[in-house]
């Protein structure tokens, strides 16, 4: 599942970074990213990308941003201190999301189910690496041991080890897998699943569980009641033990996993 639609704005996927004070927004329309002074929230420039910019990332020194179009096939490189363009990087079908760790920039191409490697300092790719079908979401681990990329059309996530960049396992998720995101303890990874509202919770490690929640009826009204259901899964084996439901900080109340397969 990749952009549709034409025209219009959207921001980039990803673009934090702690050392670079402006922000990205991509521009679909016009093929341009803009620059925003994040202290005053203004645009500050506007630069010209390929075709349908999509995905974002900055390189952990700041210097460097890697924008992936779309519709054109390749990467962006971006000299923040310049605010320019250096290079475009081609990788494979429908780029996407995108995460750096280290010096390696990991592309998920949505048409043709695989993840381009990027050494960034060479600006090359290194590596091609198959994954589910339709990648969309790229989220790199803390520790940088790990690289997890969300199919969307499979309803997986796949796991990179970037010591080997192969795929060291996959872990299910719900209908339409998007977005993901790990917790900075390496310990959880959070997963939007676009084709049924909901979110699924993974506990990254040795032992891969999934925790998809649902709520009903959804939608709902003020006041009306709401019944979750935790479903956990686990690669091998039937998980045992409690879900506890939060609101924020509030517990909601808890549930003993019945053991059913």
């Amino acid at each position: 599942m990749g952009p549709d639609g034409d025209g219009g704005d959207f921001p980039c996927r990803g673009g934090d970074h702690s050392q670079w004070v402006e922000s990205l927004r991509c521009e679909r329309g016009s093929n341009d990213v803009s620059v925003i002074d994040t202290s005053s929230n203004t645009v500050t420039t506007t630069i010209a990308v390929g075709s349908v910019p999509f995905g974002v990332a900055i390189t952990p020194d700041g210097l460097h941003a890697y924008v992936t179009n779309s519709g054109s096939n390749n990467i962006s490189v971006i000299d923040t201190s310049s605010n320019i363009v250096t290079t475009a990087v081609p990788v494979g079908s429908l780029p996407l999301g995108v995460a750096i760790t280290g010096t390696s920039a990991y592309v998920a191409n949505n048409g043709d189910g695989t993840v381009s490697l990027i050494n960034t300092g060479t600006n090359t790719v290194t590596a091609t690496v198959s994954v589910g079908a339709a990648p969309v979401g790229v989220a790199a681990s803390p520790d940088g041991l790990h690289v997890y990329i969300a199919s969307n059309s499979d309803n997986t996530v796949s796991v990179i080890a970037t010591a080997s960049n192969t795929v060291t396992g996959t872990v299910p998720t719900g209908p339409g897998p998007f977005e993901l995101e790990v917790t900075p303890d390496n310990s959880t990874l959070y997963i939007t699943n676009n084709a049924d509202n909901s979110v699924t919770v993974t506990q990254v490690g040795s032992v891969f569980t999934t925790t998809t929640l649902v709520s009903a009826p959804d939608p709902s009204v003020f006041g009306q009641t709401k019944i979750l259901t935790a479903t956990v899964t686990a690669l091998s084996g039937i998980p045992t033990g409690t879900v506890s439901f939060r609101e924020g900080l509030t517990l909601l109340g808890t549930s003993t996993l019945n053991g059913s397969a």
